[in-house]
């Protein structure tokens, strides 16, 4: 059973409409929430649905649930995987920002990973 279990979370303004983007990791710009993309430096993932200008809950500690690129399994390491913030299985070189805790069976299925904020993957 999917479930988002934060231990921190906290709440900024939208910074644009992210109503389709609820799991999706996003960042902090000017003191409002925007989607992070693979090259860019998350704080966490948004929990909620907000338009621009709304309250945008973000977890950024704890489980939460994460929006899926495409499939991958239990135990896999995922980062940022696209524009939208979704997530995927790292690549070698990638900055781990979850441990997928349950398997995404296709692109955007919602499943509980565990937060853990940018461990290097790489050798």
């Amino acid at each position: 059973m999917s479930q988002s279990v934060p231990i921190l979370a906290l709440t900024w303004p939208a910074g644009e409409d992210l109503h389709l983007s609820r799991g999706c990791a996003v960042l902090l710009s000017a003191g409002t929430v925007m989607a992070a993309e693979s090259t860019e430096f998350a704080i966490g993932v948004l929990d909620n649905a907000p338009t621009e200008g709304q309250p945008a809950r973000v977890n950024l500690l704890g489980t939460s649930k994460v929006r899926a690129a495409g499939g991958f399994s239990a135990g896999d390491a995922l980062a940022i995987a696209d524009t939208d913030g979704k997530f995927d299985t790292a690549g070698t070189a990638a900055h781990v920002m979850a441990i997928a805790l349950e398997a995404a069976g296709a692109a955007d299925d919602l499943v509980e990973a565990l937060l853990a904020h940018y461990v290097s993957k790489a050798a």
